[in-house]
């Protein structure tokens, strides 16, 4: 082969060997920034979760009981926010208010 082939052939795979490095080193950095994205908006998910579980255990606790809804509500937030690995702290409350009386007590029916 002559000497000017081999000098072209050369140049066209260093081309294409930077060229996939380039596209490479794109995907991986856009992967990355994209999976750091992800853990932000999962934990402020989780925590937007967290902070509707614990204001609704706070309003239940006040009030004494948990109606069907609320628990149908609770059931509803508290499953995404388990599978985000909530910690146990909204466990303990989900649970708290889980145990509650569905109605008011006789003497404060509403």
């Amino acid at each position: 082969m002559d000497t000017w082939a081999k000098a072209v052939i050369t140049t066209i795979v260093t081309t294409i060997t930077a060229s996939l490095i380039t596209v490479v080193r794109k995907l991986w950095t856009r992967q990355k920034v994209q999976a750091a994205r992800q853990v932000a908006i999962e934990e402020g998910l989780k925590g937007l979760l967290h902070d509707r579980i614990y204001e609704m255990h706070k309003q239940c606790m006040a009030k004494g009981y948990i109606s069907i809804a609320e628990l149908d509500n609770l059931d509803y937030i508290s499953k995404p926010y388990f599978s985000l690995k909530g910690n146990s702290t909204g466990e303990h409350m989900v649970d708290a208010m889980k145990a509650m009386p569905n109605q008011p007590p006789q003497n404060e029916v509403q």
